[in-house]
């Protein structure tokens, strides 16, 4: 593997032996997964939690749900073939390097390249995609892709700038989408800079602003103190918030009244046609949504009994009752504002 070595612009980074190792090592920078997080273009972490994971205050691997598991194992197994599917139609030589990469100078700019085509100079990023996400990818790379791959250009452009490269995107398992694109440097600057004040919140352990992410939100929350006295706080700090909070409920309201309105009048004109169209354009579609058991209960009961079938179930108020220290310690926290008076 040193041949790859010598093609990479970047200090390489030890080999790792194992997930754990692999995991520490992810730890001590920011790498181009990261950088997504950072702009805010991750639907799994927030910039708060990431500089959690960063500071130490919560575990290297957050645990995740099944189908987010799942969804990741795919991803890993899909990806060399996505790379090899895409040398095979641009006829380029990407290479997947066997470890990860720093800049030489800024020790916590790092990546860990899906490819590298050495001829080209071209970092190589390569993403298993579900079907409904497709939109992302039509006729562009998604942004979280493209902040990845400026990242890595970030890393790797220390003697002589990367311009170039190649994203491909396999869209729910048989649609290969293969976008050859040239690196802004001005994007790379931003990159840098932005990287750079996260980066300064972790080595001195000033949390980042929050923002209104859900991981932002089960951060903070997690592990909630119960401190029973209230905490008093000016109304200058909080009331400008509080008002903020009820201005996005009600606007939030509205909106999916307009939604619904909006639903039935184009459900109207569609008059039991599948699709709403003005010649070419197509301005509304019927999609299969999920069964409706209750009516179908009601219609076809022997039917549905057939396919009723048992399932093991949490007792909640019974485990509530033996362990409520327990039950306490892994509730959920909402918060939630105070109604406001007419």
């Amino acid at each position: 593997m040193q041949q790859q070595h010598n093609t990479i612009p970047a200090t390489p980074l030890p080999l790792t032996r194992n997930e754990l190792e692999w995991q520490q090592q992810r730890n001590e920078g920011i790498g181009s997964s990261d950088a997504s997080i950072i702009f805010g273009l991750s639907t799994y972490e927030s910039p708060y939690s990431l500089w959690l994971q960063k500071t130490g205050q919560t575990p290297l691997d957050v645990p995740v749900d099944d189908r987010t598991q799942e969804l990741r194992r795919f991803g890993h197994i899909m990806e060399p073939i996505i790379l090899a599917e895409t040398n095979t139609q641009l006829g380029t030589n990407i290479i997947k390097p066997d470890r990860a990469y720093r800049h030489p100078e800024i020790s916590w700019l790092r990546c860990n390249l899906d490819g590298w085509e050495p001829t080209r100079r071209a970092v190589g990023e390569f993403k298993n995609v579900q079907q409904f996400q497709a939109h992302q990818w039509d006729g562009q790379v998604a942004d979280h892709a493209e902040i990845q791959v400026h990242h890595a250009a970030a890393v790797l452009s220390h003697d002589k700038p990367i311009t170039n490269a190649i994203v491909s995107a396999l869209i729910g398992g048989n649609q290969l989408r293969i976008n050859e694109i040239e690196i802004n440097p001005n994007i790379v600057e931003i990159i840098i800079e932005q990287e750079t004040k996260f980066w300064k919140c972790v080595e001195t352990r000033t949390p980042p602003d929050v923002d209104g992410h859900e991981r932002t939100l089960q951060a903070l929350t997690k592990e909630w103190a119960h401190r029973p006295k209230p905490q008093e706080v000016s109304r200058e700090q909080v009331e400008p918030i509080w008002e903020d909070f009820h201005r996005a409920k009600q606007a939030e309201a509205e909106a999916k009244e307009l939604k619904r309105l909006a639903q039935a009048k184009l459900a109207q004109l569609m008059d039991g046609h599948d699709a709403l169209t003005t010649g070419d354009k197509y301005w509304a579609k019927t999609t299969g949504g999920r069964l409706d058991v209750n009516r179908l209960a009601a219609d076809e009961p022997e039917l549905v009994a057939k396919y009723v079938e048992p399932q093991p179930t949490f007792n909640t108020e019974k485990f509530k009752q033996d362990h409520a220290e327990t039950y306490r310690k892994y509730q959920f926290t909402s918060i939630t504002p105070t109604k406001k008076k007419d």
